[in-house]
């Protein structure tokens, strides 16, 4: 029997890759939810309550992310998930935290072959396509040519307009015959995954295409930079711009990222944050309100989360004000990139 004075505790959830290929991205973000709890904890927990995290794996993988969402609803002390981090993990999840009534909160860009409206159980942090494919072609030099090179199931702007050539582009195999369009870029602008964006710069470097991959947040890990090596001198990528986490060394979330045990934090562990403490505020403002918190008590006070100035964070499940953030390999650099 625990003594009186104890706390009571409730969870949360992160789901994200902490094996396998994309590992690095799963502990950036597991060293800062770790760090959002452990600050609030610090600071007396959430109306009374402390908090526990509880995490679990999904390779990145999509049909794995949505077996996790039924694991931690099988735990009923927690009342709410941060992520997964990529597009196709968030389309195969979401409708099943919809079916289990359990908030999700991601930095991930949502689907948009799905309403978020019908899914009041989602939460989405990260920018959509259209919004991600604007701040890339308004960063384009002036003058500059550029190709939009769109794969199947891409993330950026799905039908959008633009004054660009558009070349669809299939795996790359051995032998073939590499099409980029009809005639030689400065940019190529591209939706696919950083594993087929780091082959497709190698591969356009044999062939003597110097040009650089520009891209969404599917190109803000690790493995650009790793395997692509100095073929990625040049490529960039726009991914949603945290609100509450600041990323100058120093800062109080970088310090506390590095005391739980992480090294420098990138984008990604920046919006983990920033889900993190929406998903704590939301918890606190429950159990103050009802003494005792509910999935159900969790996800209306998600959904009525208050920004700055008052105006709500989400509307529909989608984030109302969203600044992009802009960063881009040099000569030797590793992850996240320097932030233009």
């Amino acid at each position: 029997m625990l003594p009186q004075s104890a706390k009571p505790v409730v969870k949360i959830g992160l789901v994200a890759p902490f094996e396998g290929r994309y590992r690095s991205l799963g502990y950036e973000t597991l060293y800062a939810v770790r760090w959002a709890v452990r600050e609030r904890n610090e600071a007396g927990g959430v109306s009374g309550y402390l908090v526990e995290l509880a995490a679990l794996d999904d390779g990145d993988d999509p049909e794995v992310s949505a077996f996790q969402a039924r694991e931690f609803a099988a735990d009923p002390a927690i009342m709410g998930v941060v992520g997964p981090f990529s597009y196709g993990a968030v389309a195969s999840a979401a409708p099943v935290y919809h079916d289990l009534r359990l908030a999700m909160i991601t930095p991930a860009t949502c689907s948009p072959s799905f309403s978020l409206a019908s899914y009041g159980e989602v939460f989405c942090l990260g920018a959509d396509g259209r919004a991600l494919e604007l701040a890339l072609i308004e960063r384009l030099p002036g003058g500059a040519r550029a190709t939009v090179l769109r794969v199947k199931d891409g993330t950026l702007g799905d039908g959008l307009a633009l004054p660009l050539e558009q070349v669809e582009i299939g795996p790359l195999s051995e032998g073939a015959s590499l099409d980029l369009g009809q005639r030689p870029a400065d940019v190529y602008l591209y939706d696919g995954d950083v594993l087929s964006a780091a082959d497709l710069l190698d591969a356009m470097r044999a062939v003597g295409i110097d040009a650089p991959l520009w891209g969404g947040p599917s190109l803000a890990r690790t493995q650009l930079p790793q395997i692509a090596g100095q073929a990625a001198a040049g490529s960039c990528y726009a991914i949603t711009a945290p609100h509450r986490a600041d990323l100058t060394p120093g800062s109080p979330f970088v310090r506390g990222y590095q005391d739980v045990g992480g090294g420098t934090p990138g984008p990604w562990g920046a919006l983990a944050y920033d889900a993190a403490a929406l998903l704590l505020d939301a918890l606190e403002r429950e159990i103050a309100a009802t003494r005792r918190p509910t999935r159900e008590g969790v996800i209306a006070r998600l959904a009525d989360s208050p920004g700055p100035g008052g105006v709500p964070v989400f509307v529909d499940g989608r984030r109302l004000q969203v600044e992009i953030a802009f960063y881009c390999y040099g000569q030797d650099d590793e992850y996240p990139g320097r932030i233009q």
